[in-house]
C-alpha cells in the first residue's frame, strides 16, 4: 500500500502495513514531495507489524528561523507541547547523544529515553530514535527535514516516523483511520492564514490536532 502524495500544506498522511516481512520489504515509503536531497531520509521500510506516516507543513518563516527551534535536540519542549522537561545525558548535542524526555500528565507514558541519529545543519535533517522509557512506542524512529517554500517565502516542514503497531491496536485498521494514538476521527484543522509578520512557529504548535502516533514522546 504505498504513500499518498500530501495535497494540501497541512495535511497527515498515514498508511499501515501488516503482513509478512517479505511483502512489506518490497514497498517504501517514498511518495511525499520533498527535495531529492531530503527524500531519502523519509523512504523508511515498514516491516510486518508496523506502520509509518508523515506529515507536511508549511511554516511563514525562513528556514535559518524555523532550524534555529528544531534542531534544538536538548529542547523539544519549545514546539512540542506533549514534552514537560528535557534532560541530555552527558551534556553535549552530538549524534549518539542521549536524552531523557518526561512527557505532560494525561497521555499514556511517563518518559522517553531517545538517541540522536542525524543532525545534518547543511540539509537541516533531525532524526531521533526511541531507545527505552515509559511507553508503548517500540522501534519508533522519527526524521524531520526542512526545505524553502517552493515560492521562496517561508519553510516547509516534512516529519516522518516508523514504529511498531501496539499489540493492542486491531491489525485491520484502515490506512485512512486517523492518528492510533488518540483513535480521533475529526480531520486535522488548516493552517493558519500565513502572514510575513508572524512570529516563527513550528509544525506541531500549527495543528494542535496533530501528535506523533500511536502514543507521543
Amino acid at each position: 500500500m504505498p504513500c499518498i502524495v500530501p495535497t494540501k500544506p497541512t495535511v497527515q498522511m498515514q498508511h499501515q502495513r501488516v503482513g509478512s516481512a517479505a511483502a512489506a520489504a518490497a514497498e517504501r515509503c517514498t511518495a511525499h514531495e520533498v527535495p531529492e536531497e531530503v527524500a531519502r531520509h523519509h523512504e523508511h521500510s515498514a516491516g510486518a507489524g508496523q506502520c509509518c506516516s508523515a506529515v507536511v507543513q508549511a511554516v511563514s518563516a525562513p528556514v535559518s528561523a524555523v532550524w534555529s527551534v528544531v534542531r534544538r535536540f536538548d529542547a523539544p519542549q519549545s514546539y512540542k507541547r506533549f514534552v514537560r522537561s528535557c534532560h541530555v545525558i552527558g551534556g553535549g548535542v552530538h549524534v549518539g547523544a542521549l536524552r531523557e524526555v518526561r512527557v505532560v500528565s494525561g497521555l499514556p507514558a511517563a518518559t522517553s529515553r531517545e538517541r540522536l541519529e542525524i543532525l545534518d545543519e547543511e540539509r537541516h535533517v533531525l532524526s531521533f530514535r526511541v531507545v527505552g522509557g515509559d511507553h508503548r512506542l517500540a522501534n519508533y524512529r522519527s526524521v524531520t527535514t526542512l526545505h524553502a517554500a517552493p515560492d521562496g517565502e517561508g519553510t516547509v516542514v516534512v516529519e516522518s516516523y516508523v514504529v511498531d503497531v501496539p499489540p493492542a491496536t486491531p491489525a485491520t485498521t484502515p490506512a485512512s483511520s486517523s492518528t492510533p494514538s488518540s483513535a480521533a476521527t475529526s480531520t486535522p484543522s488548516p493552517a493558519p492564514p500565513r502572514s510575513s509578520t508572524s512570529t516563527p512557529t513550528p509544525p506541531h504548535l500549527q495543528n494542535p490536532n496533530f501528535t506523533p502516533p500511536p502514543n507521543p514522546l
